[in-house]
């Protein structure tokens, strides 16, 4: 399936964009600590990209949070933990703020093709990025938990006040293959939807 458009020079240009996780594309930033790390994979989640390649869509690699503020070695960390770190939650929203205005700025800028925004793509289970499934402490246990990640709330919330009609969908390692099947296909029916709105 193509969703590119053919331009003057005979060069094929994407007309939809997937914000994905930083992760996603760069796994060395995930949490590496005491010989241990949450790597899935060394260097890209390239089974994922493999899905979405014949789509012919765009990538925007979002900041890793965690990254960015604590770099690595960092332990593995709840979303409560996080929360209770100074400035972690005031640093997501600086980041998101700046992901949706760059975000915002590809579509209205965009006359020939007009480029849309199809979707945000986390990691869940994550603090910071998950969709679905977030992390807490309990008992002095990490538990998955329904529920966003700090970063992927904020992202959600900023994309609905600035009138961004974006979805959001989560990758999930604990559940790979069906987890890439079922974003690819939901991705390709909101093309198929968005194409039928032109």
């Amino acid at each position: 399936m193509h969703t590119q458009t053919k331009g003057l020079s005979g060069y094929l240009y994407s007309k939809y964009i997937v914000a994905v996780a930083h992760c996603i594309l760069n796994q060395a930033t995930r949490w590496f600590w005491d010989g241990g790390s949450g790597a899935w994979t060394e260097g890209f989640v390239s089974d994922f990209l493999e899905k979405l390649k014949p789509m012919g869509v765009g990538l925007y690699q979002l900041p890793c949070p965690e990254f960015n503020l604590l770099g690595n070695p960092r332990r593995p960390m709840t979303r409560d933990d996080y929360e209770a770190l100074p400035g972690f939650v005031n640093h997501c929203r600086i980041l998101a703020e700046s992901v949706i205005r760059e975000l915002k700025t590809f579509k209205e800028l965009s006359i020939k093709p007009r480029l849309e925004i199809l979707a945000i793509v986390g990691i869940e289970g994550s603090p910071s990025c998950g969709v679905e499934f977030t992390s807490h402490r309990i008992s002095d246990a990490s538990v998955r938990v329904a529920g966003r990640g700090i970063f992927m709330e904020l992202l959600e919330k900023l994309a609905l006040s600035e009138g961004l009609n974006t979805a959001f969908y989560g990758l999930d390692g604990r559940r790979l293959t069906e987890s890439i099947s079922g974003i690819s296909h939901a991705l390709i029916t909101r093309i198929k939807g968005m194409k039928e709105l032109v």
